[in-house]
């Protein structure tokens, strides 16, 4: 089956404005929750963990030993400021 490349284009950029409206969604209600600096955060730190799981498994990009300690400097920093009050 043959999909001209506009329809393509097209269906992709539907998907990225809907998911984005999904993320600002889920944004703005963990601001109400959590307050701006703590969503702020978390929302770095799962949109680098999202976008590195993502290249993997679309992609097929290399996850590197540095890739894996950045996250883990990530998730312990993103752990240390939801651990503050």
């Amino acid at each position: 089956m043959y999909l001209h490349p506009y329809i393509i284009h097209i269906v992709f950029i539907i998907t990225t404005v809907l998911f984005n409206m999904i993320m600002l969604w889920f944004y703005a209600v963990s601001i109400g929750h959590y307050g701006v600096s703590k969503a702020t955060v978390y929302n770095f730190g799962i949109t680098y963990i999202e976008s590195v799981f993502l290249g993997y498994t679309v992609f097929n990009e290399e996850v590197t030993t540095w890739k894996l300690i950045a996250m883990g400097f990530i998730i312990a920093g993103v752990y240390l400021i939801s651990d503050t009050k």
